[in-house]
């Protein structure tokens, strides 16, 4: 480690990792580092192994990877080669009496809407229709006025009045962090048109083994990652960023500085409020946050293989209209089973699960750990409840699963916190939906990157990224 970089990046997340890579690969000269709390690169782009079970710790599909995908264009031209497998049906929907596949082919699902709901058949034709038109006038730079005012669960309601339906494409604002009244009609509409013509896509080897990937590829340009280490003060003066002290006291400078932390805390607590305008500091402490949720970890001794490896139980696509405010119910449950899109995930003959969904970050007096947030008896009797609760659901799929079980282990909002350093455990950092912050701050060259700037979503924060990168190449040659 020097004294002195050129560039200094806190956070291995998609963005700091982005921003490094273009930087190297714009300038191999520079001298840069990335400093990461946690031990491994990611962010919530991750996973880790418990007894020989792979789990993915956040991340559970891509997009924009697919052959003409923003993501797979850029790292083409970085040279950067990696396998994607498409995830095809996206999701299989369990309701009360129905199984509903969510296939992204569009022959595919309109079969399954006439064989699960056939009297909205033409509805839902001309729903995907609409879907086209908004994509082709909104990239032709035309408007269209009469949805200004239309979110995304009216638009599908105005051609399928159907709550299952509804909740299927509802899992487009689940990946917002986005209440069904939050996400523009529009807005829905080209995620929609756009996600069916590119996909979601799991990277070969899992989440963890692609940002492995995107850190090598970093550290072979010349980047340097120093894990297991916090910058816990940005250093300022005379306006200016000069460097960082780490957890340790040293302190090293810098001439520019990339954060790829949460931006709540990279300015209020590791700059300090006082270097800021009243006006910067209000808007960022006004910043609404994505929610968090609970995310339960099962090594389970069975075989696996004929389930699917996307699927959700239960019907409630009101579910973040009751967790903002702050209620809590097991109504609805998204699994995915890694190992069925990647058979070389498996342990031996036996499989992983991942089981997740919202929930208030603040329920039951932090998930009964108290303010102080003591993760202490009554929290961990908690956590076994709620993972009982959920396994339960499960098995309403999953026949017999109880008995099976090697691994069980369940993060909460106060494990992302902790673990990734992120104010209540946000599962996207800052909401789209809402005036974000520019990426130059008014500190010079203290540049922010990532979720917190660009909305949920790994592309959006990977892509935002390779522009920081790229622009403050151009400016440092």
């Amino acid at each position: 480690m020097k004294d002195k970089y050129d560039v200094i990046i806190i956070g291995c997340g998609m963005g700091g990792l982005g921003s490094g890579i273009m930087l190297q690969t714009e300038n191999s000269d520079l001298k840069t580092i990335i400093f990461e709390q946690h031990n491994i690169p990611g962010g919530y782009v991750t996973g880790f192994k418990r007894k020989g079970y792979y789990f993915d710790g956040g991340a559970e599909g891509i997009t924009s990877v697919g052959e003409n995908g923003l993501v797979k264009k850029a790292l083409t031209e970085l040279g950067i080669d990696y396998e994607f497998i498409p995830i095809e049906p996206l999701d299989v929907y369990y309701f009360d009496d129905k199984k509903f596949n969510f296939y992204l082919d569009k022959e595919k699902l309109i079969k399954e809407v006439k064989r699960v709901f056939p009297k909205h058949l033409d509805g839902f034709k001309e729903f995907l229709a609409e879907c086209d038109r908004i994509f082709q006038e909104i990239s032709s730079g035309n408007k269209i006025p009469e949805y200004d005012n239309l979110c995304y669960l009216d638009l599908i309601g105005k051609f399928v009045p159907n709550d299952y339906i509804k909740d299927v494409f509802n899992l487009f604002c689940l990946w917002y962090g986005a209440k069904p009244s939050e996400m523009p009609g529009v807005f829905g509409a080209m995620v929609t048109r756009s996600v069916m013509n590119g996909g979601v896509y799991y990277p070969k080897g899992g989440m963890q083994e692609f940002s492995n990937m995107l850190r090598d590829t970093y550290t072979s340009r010349g980047g340097e990652v120093v894990f297991s280490t916090m910058a816990k003060k940005i250093l300022i003066e005379d306006n200016k960023v000069i460097g960082v002290e780490l957890e340790n006291g040293k302190r090293i400078k810098c001439d520019w500085l990339i954060s790829n932390a949460d931006i709540k805390r990279t300015i209020l607590e590791y700059s300090g409020e006082k270097y800021f305008p009243k006006e910067y500091v209000d808007f960022i402490k006004n910043l609404k946050l994505t929610p968090s949720g609970f995310m339960l970890h099962l090594g389970v001794e069975m075989d696996l293989s004929n389930y699917p490896s996307h699927f959700q139980i239960g019907k409630d696509y009101a579910i973040l209209e009751k967790t903002s405010k702050g209620q809590f119910k097991l109504s609805k449950l998204a699994v995915r089973i890694p190992a069925n899109i990647d058979p070389d995930l498996k342990n031996g003959d036996n499989y992983s699960i991942v089981a997740f969904m919202f929930a208030p970050y603040d329920w039951k007096d932090y998930w009964l750990a108290g303010p102080e947030k003591d993760r202490g008896i009554k929290y961990k009797e908690y956590k076994e409840q709620v993972a009982d609760e959920v396994i339960s659901i499960i098995e309403k799929v999953i026949l017999g699963l109880r008995e099976k079980i090697a691994v069980k282990e369940l993060a909460t909002p106060l494990t992302f916190e902790r673990y990734l350093q992120v104010t209540e455990g946000a599962w996207f950092g800052s909401h789209k939906f809402q005036k974000l912050p520019d990426s130059e701050t008014p500190i010079d060259n203290l540049l922010l990157v990532g979720a917190s700037v660009r909305g949920s979503g790994a592309p959006s924060a990977l892509n935002h990224g390779f522009t920081v990168g790229d622009e403050l190449a151009k400016k440092i040659s």
